[in-house]
């Protein structure tokens, strides 16, 4: 399992390493968020299924799955235990990342 974390790690750490250095081209990999205008916020009902299919969101969820993971596989945390971890801690940064960019654009 380590072999995988490593190899997500290496991944969203390129990724990472490649949208700061070169930009993120403008920042519209999400959309632009202002749904049909009737004032119920529909945008919002999209807005998960929307940070869950960027790249943005992929990238930062490999990267900190394969970081907590190599962690705590290195740590000799049980696997029933780091692979939950590893995942639940992906997930909510990659939303997070996904989320706090969006709102920012």
């Amino acid at each position: 399992m380590l072999t995988v974390y490593l190899a997500a790690l290496a991944f969203g750490l390129v990724l990472i390493g490649a949208s700061v250095f070169q930009g993120d081209g403008g920042g519209h990999d999400s959309g632009d968020g202002d749904g049909d205008g009737d004032g119920h916020g529909d945008a919002d009902h999209g807005a998960f299924l929307s940070n869950f299919l960027s790249l943005r969101f992929w990238t930062y969820a490999l990267g900190a799955f394969g970081m907590s993971g190599t962690a705590l596989t290195l740590l000799h945390v049980e696997p029933a235990v780091h692979v939950p971890v590893s995942v639940a801690l992906g997930f909510v940064v990659g939303a997070g990342v996904a989320t706090l960019f969006r709102s920012l654009g």
